[in-house]
């Protein structure tokens, strides 16, 4: 992550007077970048003090934003008496590309429904968009929806789709789950994962897309004969993912196997270097045959919202105040709400007992995260 470490003799608590927010262990100023804001924080060591990009409110990195920590890394050192003594933020050529057909995390908060269009095709973990992109200039007469989480991933998807000129795919910079909870019931054609990350770690499987909770998504949103497609050189992948689909009781596969090694090419990157190194790559192509779930309850909430309860858990849902922060004549609280396995974690401001939406927050009003709301609001 990029950050800077500063060598100072005063404390952090200080930078109240800079227009920062002070909590136990760290502090977080306001920034603003192309009209974007989000959050540097900053946090004491031993004889140093560490400034880095709050993550959560800005997760693709750029030279403007790399210009800017350290810009604002210089005036923390200058106003506590101290010195920049090492950076990682020097510029790589890595510029901001505005792209209209990607939905990057800073235009979250506001977003509700997606309404596809047909015939729809899903990509989740789309990676640099090479798969997506390709099949959207192959298939024009499509629409391609694609998710992905990682930052760096976006700025090369964005370069992608720009490149090719295609106008039927929309990539949206977040969890795929928390997405699809928003989605037309039996709206998509194919759905598509190719070469997920295994998390062997059992700390880590909650973020597996071979998990029940993606399983549940995927068959809510595919149609009636719709296609569930996952490629993979991790045979154990296959194995767990075909678990987590059978378990909604929808799918059938669509030859006489559930599993096979693949014949035919995606062109990913991972596809590419699987097959130089000699790996087999593994394919599940199953085919929903019933109707599962139903329309999603879209509860409507109004900000500001009163604070009744700082941590409340309800079966999948949980809400927590993680940490506050103060200011100048307002508070912020930093918060994690949502589904247990899949939790946003967002920043809020906070005013005479209530909270509401800032310019760094960033969320996606799904189900469960209004749920969550709701339920620290005594409203649920």
């Amino acid at each position: 992550m990029p950050h800077a470490i500063i060598r100072v003799e005063r404390s952090i608590s200080e930078l109240v007077r800079m227009g920062a927010y002070v909590g136990k262990t760290r502090a977080l100023m306001p920034l603003s970048v192309d009209g974007r804001g989000f959050f540097i924080t900053a946090y004491e060591k031993p004889d140093s003090l560490v400034v880095k990009i709050e993550k959560t409110t800005r997760p693709e990195i750029t030279d403007e934003i790399k210009s800017s920590v350290l810009n604002v890394a210089e005036k923390i050192a200058d106003f506590l008496k101290g010195s920049v003594v090492s950076h990682n933020l020097r510029e790589t050529g890595n510029r901001y590309i505005r792209c209209t057909r990607v939905v990057e995390k800073h235009g979250l908060s506001g977003l509700r429904v997606i309404v596809p269009r047909t015939p729809v095709e899903v990509e989740i973990g789309c990676g640099d968009g090479s798969f997506i992109v390709d099949r959207a200039v192959d298939y024009p007469d499509r629409f391609f929806v694609g998710f992905e989480t990682s930052g760096r991933a976006i700025t090369a998807i964005k370069r992608r789709i720009t490149k090719s000129g295609v106008n039927n795919v929309a990539v949206f910079h977040g969890d795929a789950v928390l997405f699809m909870r928003l989605m037309i019931p039996n709206s998509v054609d194919i759905v598509h994962v190719n070469f997920p990350e295994p998390w062997f770690r059992f700390r880590r499987i909650k973020h597996s897309l071979s998990s029940i909770r993606v399983a549940e998504e995927v068959a809510r949103v595919l149609k009636i004969g719709g296609i569930f497609n996952l490629r993979t050189d991790n045979y154990p992948t296959a194995v767990a993912s075909v678990t987590a689909m059978s378990e909604t009781n929808v799918f059938k596969p669509v030859g006489a196997f559930y599993i096979t090694v693949s014949g035919g090419r995606v062109g990913t990157k991972f596809e590419r270097r699987w097959l130089r190194k000699g790996r087999l790559i593994y394919s599940v192509d199953l085919e929903k045959c019933s109707v599962y779930g139903g329309s999603v309850d879209l509860k409507e909430v109004g900000f500001p919202l009163r604070l009744e309860r700082e941590f409340v858990i309800d079966g999948r849902v949980v809400f927590k105040v993680l940490g506050r922060y103060m200011g100048v004549g307002e508070e912020i609280i930093e918060v994690a709400a949502g589904d247990v396995l899949r939790t946003q974690h967002v920043f809020f401001g906070f005013r005479n007992g209530k909270f509401y939406p800032i310019p760094q927050s960033i969320f996606i009003m799904e189900p469960l995260f209004v749920k969550a709301l709701l339920l620290a609001s005594s409203r649920g």
